[in-house]
């Protein structure tokens, strides 16, 4: 009987340790928007760093630790923090950075923006990769890419003085 249970436990062990070891290292999230402010309106709010503050409802402070590179400490509600810095940039059509801190994040963030209909169009995408297994089972707990986004989206939305439509939100998950 003592066999049959220590036997049992270990197999128990070797599915839990390959069930968490299947947890994917990499994740990917595309958000769709349409915002009826000009192109100039929508970049000028997103592409103000230090002004995120004002309007982000998951951020508590923004440092630009350099100019060039850009590179930009957000520390959010919750005192987590993060920093990135901006490795491709294009006036008015798109915003490429990087989570540079902590380093176990390969991230990226990609923001395309497309004047349409006297209005703006938006996609943002963002990656994620984590290699170490513990950090990688945490990113599942407490990093919801699903709900940042749309947090940023809504907050854009409401600081541009539009009305905020989830509905109209097309998301891609990976």
């Amino acid at each position: 009987m003592k066999t049959i249970i220590i036997t049992a436990l270990v197999f128990l062990l070797i599915l839990i340790v390959w069930g968490l070891n299947s947890v994917p290292k990499k994740r990917a999230l595309r958000k769709e928007y349409y915002f009826k402010s000009n192109i100039n309106s929508v970049w000028q709010k997103v592409r103000d760093i230090e002004g995120q503050t004002k309007w982000r409802s998951d951020i508590s402070k923004i440092e630009i630790l350099s100019k060039n590179p850009e590179v930009w400490k957000e520390t959010a509600t919750n005192e987590y923090s993060t920093t990135f810095q901006t490795i491709k940039l294009s006036e008015k059509s798109e915003w490429v950075m990087q989570v540079i801190d902590p380093p176990f994040i390969n991230a990226r963030w990609t923001g395309k923006f497309i004047e349409k209909d006297n209005g703006t169009s938006i996609i943002f995408e963002e990656t994620i990769e984590i290699d170490p297994l513990p950090q990688r089972i945490l990113s599942f707990l407490f990093l919801d890419l699903e709900k940042l986004m749309m947090t940023y989206l809504k907050d854009l939305s409401i600081s541009l003085e539009e009305t905020w439509d989830e509905k109209r939100v097309k998301t891609t998950l990976e």
